[in-house]
């Protein structure tokens, strides 16, 4: 107020500043994916995640699609492979086989509850550039799995506890997915969406499906008993017997 009994506006608050992971993402995002490679399309999942996101919201998509989803499933295979090496005989077959269709199935259930969830947030993408954005979170997950692959190869040779080799699994599918989950988060940033919680309820519930997946295709780890599933049980009633 002034000395009138007018109102006086005070200067407008600056804009927000973008961090700086948001700022290196929308720059790389600008750069496109011109002259991408096999190995440079891994190398960008890493590094630049911006080009990839573009390749898989504003490019033909076909072509980048298929190889996220092939370096999907064969990182996945691969751990997956590592997992079943644990037993042996028939889980270096149906470990792999179950890893891929396990995260593909929890991306497929979850995938409606990201869109909403994003859209409500701000987000102005398609649902098709959604759907996008997780083949991308997918693929960059099951590449860090496949980091910690030799790390989980060593340990199985040096121990015969499942329930240890379980709970090291946890923790690695635990950081590969919220890693994974927060180049995701950038990437909606990107397009409008704020407020977080709304995306980070969703990664929890992702997480808790992968869980779960993980529990109806059962085991995964110890020794194989047959094509079929073993019944309904939930993932935490299923870890508390094996520490038993």
């Amino acid at each position: 107020m002034n000395n009138d009994g007018a109102r006086v506006e005070g200067p407008a608050a600056p804009p927000p500043v973008p961090r700086a992971g948001e700022m290196a993402f929308a720059d790389d995002y600008e750069l496109g994916a011109d002259g991408w490679t096999a190995l440079g399309m891994l190398d960008d999942l890493l590094k630049r995640p911006g080009r990839v996101s573009r390749a898989v919201t504003d490019g033909p998509g076909g072509v980048v699609w298929a190889g996220l989803l092939l370096v999907t499933a064969a990182c996945l295979a691969g751990y997956g492979a590592i997992m079943g090496g644990f037993s042996g005989g028939w889980q270096y077959a149906a470990t792999p086989l179950k890893t891929v269709a396990g995260l593909l199935a929890a991306a497929v259930i979850c995938a409606p509850s990201l869109y909403i969830f994003s859209c409500l947030s701000g987000g102005r993408q398609t649902l098709r550039q959604t759907l996008g954005l997780l083949l991308q979170m997918l693929a960059l997950c099951a590449f860090l799995l496949l980091g910690f692959a030799p790390i989980a190869w060593v340990f199985s040779q040096a121990t015969r506890s499942a329930a240890f080799m379980g709970a090291m699994h946890v923790v690695f599918w635990t950081i590969a997915v919220s890693w994974s989950v927060r180049v995701l988060r950038l990437a909606l940033r990107h397009f409008g969406a704020r407020g977080g919680g709304g995306l980070r309820l969703w990664a929890v519930l992702f997480l808790a499906v992968v869980f779960q997946m993980s529990v109806t295709l059962r085991p995964l780890i110890s020794e194989y008993r047959g094509p079929g599933l073993m019944g309904r049980k939930f993932f935490l009633q299923h870890w508390t017997d094996c520490m038993r």
